[in-house]
């Protein structure tokens, strides 16, 4: 995985966070909104029913311990903005908002401990109403993570259901009873929710990670080649750090797959892209080309540290198989265009053809 490339599809799990993760940032806005709205409001109330300095100052102390969120948020969206954050070191910034969100969930829950003396009934109903419209409005829309959507529902339920059983009021303690009726069933339907938008999360990775698979030799295809490429070429040009790239051609397939027919083709095929794999380094990227070729594009890399990977890629496949491949290697040069790399790179493969196969060309940087 190169630096700015922050799709690693052979790591389910990881990937999964991410997508989950990142959802829940970019729909911070949405969830801040309606938390705003939900202050003013519960503020016009403390101020019905209690007192509007009372009610200014709640506000006010709920609103400051909110800038860290909005601040972690707008540090996350630049960060990934800037490629900075990947499915490798997304999972502690859900953690992040967790920890931020316990302080001003905290202080909008105190707002159910005022003494509204003889207005508390119609106050607690009130600060229900706004919890309970809060939560299913992140239920519903799925705008935010489980675990900031549980300390939400945690705190404020259990703050509103111990205010309503304290106090020596019949009709309060039938509201206790009935928030924790609905806080039990809340959590049963937030954690299906959860699970199920996890399925769909995850049912969205898999018909993406297929499209940039090959079926046969579970290599990547073209398609993830050049969303690679498109990526690492404006990195490297960033950075002035090469990197290269080698075409590899199995030397007479078409004779081979008409003597022993199309199964062991693809057999042959597959052994070779073992080889690949093998001989590759964890950062380097194998694909199958199209029929019978095969690249590796190998990032912060010059061709002479790449000449003795493409060697021992043609050893190995020529000691393990039937065959014997040949290989054109080339190295970023500013080329303006994928294309341009790799005609290059052909170019050095086909001379190698031209020079009586299993053998290793490199392509001429001023080609």
């Amino acid at each position: 995985m190169i630096p700015g490339d922050n799709i690693d599809f052979r790591n389910r799990e990881l990937e999964l966070d991410f997508e989950r993760i990142v959802f829940f940032y970019s729909s911070f806005v949405f969830s801040s909104l309606g938390v705003l709205a939900a202050v003013i409001f519960l503020g016009i109330g403390v101020s019905h029913f209690y007192s509007q300095p009372v009610a200014v100052v709640w506000a006010t102390i709920v609103v400051v311990t909110y800038v860290p969120r909005v601040t972690l948020a707008i540090i996350f969206t630049r960060k990934l903005q800037r490629q900075e954050i990947t499915p490798n070191n997304v999972r502690p910034w859900e953690w992040y908002g967790v920890l931020a969100s316990i302080v001003p969930f905290l202080c909008f829950a105190s707002v159910v401990f005022l003494p509204y003396q003889e207005n508390t009934q119609a106050a607690l109903l009130f600060c229900t109403i706004f919890v309970v419209m809060l939560v299913a409005g992140a239920f519903v829309a799925q705008g935010t993570s489980i675990g900031v959507l549980m300390l939400f529902l945690n705190i404020n339920f259990l703050a509103l259901i111990a205010r309503s059983l304290w106090e020596s009021d019949f009709m309060l303690n039938v509201l206790g009873v009935a928030l924790i009726i609905g806080y039990v069933l809340l959590t049963r339907q937030i954690l299906k929710l959860h699970r199920a938008m996890t399925e769909n999360i995850s049912m969205k990775f898999d018909s993406r990670h297929m499209s940039y698979i090959d079926p046969l030799t579970n290599l990547w295809n073209r398609r993830r080649l050049y969303l690679f490429l498109d990526k690492l070429i404006p990195a490297a040009r960033r950075s002035n750090k090469p990197f290269s790239l080698i075409l590899i051609d199995v030397d007479h397939f078409k004779q081979y797959n008409d003597t022993h027919g199309h199964n062991a083709g693809d057999e042959l095929l597959t052994d070779i892209s073992r080889v690949l794999l093998e001989c590759s380094r964890e950062q380097d990227l194998v694909v199958r080309y199209g029929g019978e070729e095969f690249m590796v594009v190998m990032p912060t890399t010059t061709t002479e540290q790449a000449r003795p990977l493409a060697e021992r890629i043609r050893a190995q496949v020529k000691e393990t198989t039937a065959v014997t491949v040949s290989a054109g290697l080339g190295e970023f040069a500013g080329e303006a265009t994928v294309d341009q790399l790799v005609k290059r790179a052909d170019r050095a493969l086909y001379a190698a053809k031209e020079a009586g196969r299993d053998t290793l060309k490199i392509a001429d940087a001023t080609e």
